[in-house]
């Protein structure tokens, strides 16, 4: 079987851009970055917006993503271009499935 008769799988173009550039795909387009410091400060890049607030918890849309952080004395100590940064005594953060 020659190169021809092989099926070719087309590479989407984002993914071949990181590649080319060594950055991870989900940085470049719609993408979205987590970083905790402890249990009391996580950082959102890519927020889009908050969905529920309250102290002891919070959701966020990051891209097609929704996040939940919870714990206790939460508060959104800052939300600009795109980073939320949420601290408090964070006990859990986790994806939950986006309801079309």
């Amino acid at each position: 079987m020659g190169k021809r008769d092989q099926k070719t799988e087309k590479v989407p173009f984002g993914e071949r851009v990181s590649k080319c550039l060594n950055i991870e795909p989900d940085v470049l387009v719609g993408g979205y970055q987590i970083e905790m410091r402890g249990r009391h400060r996580v950082k959102l890049g890519g927020a889009r917006k908050i969905l529920c607030y309250s102290d002891t918890v919070m959701r966020l849309q990051l891209g097609r993503e929704i996040v939940r952080v919870e714990g206790t004395r939460l508060e959104c100590a800052s939300f600009t271009h795109g980073v939320a940064v949420i601290v408090g005594r964070i006990d859990s953060v986790s994806f939950e499935e986006a309801r079309a």
